[in-house]
């Protein structure tokens, strides 16, 4: 009795700790902000690598990318549990002249600072 009590607080315990919302709901149209970079490139915003850039014959500079406001354009799920958005410059531009749009694991990136609300 004991055992067959505690599994079943248990089994309710796993459900609702694996249930629970992350807290970052996202909605099409959303505006975010470009923040600063730990690193040179971006870690969890999914620009293409400095040298494709540079042979499309743009500037690959990150730097500049900071502040500006970009709009959610899709959200689209890999896997199962971790949401992917593609984002657009709010201006209409392209990023870099060539790329339309990029994508960005928002949960992570908003955690790391590289996208602000």
């Amino acid at each position: 009795m004991k055992i067959s009590l505690l599994f079943t607080i248990y089994i309710l315990f796993v459900i609702s700790v694996f249930g629970q919302n992350s807290g970052y709901d996202v909605q099409v149209g959303e505006v975010f902000v470009i923040g600063k970079s730990v690193t040179p490139e971006y870690k969890y915003l999914n620009f293409p690598r400095a040298n494709f850039i540079m042979k499309r014959g743009a500037i690959a500079d990150f730097r500049n990318l900071k502040g500006r406001k970009v709009v959610v354009h899709e959200i689209v799920y890999p896997t199962e549990n971790e949401p992917e958005v593609v984002l657009k410059l709010q201006d209409g531009r392209k990023f870099f002249r060539f790329y339309p749009t990029v994508t960005a694991d928002i949960e992570k990136a908003l955690a790391a600072g590289e996208l602000r609300r």
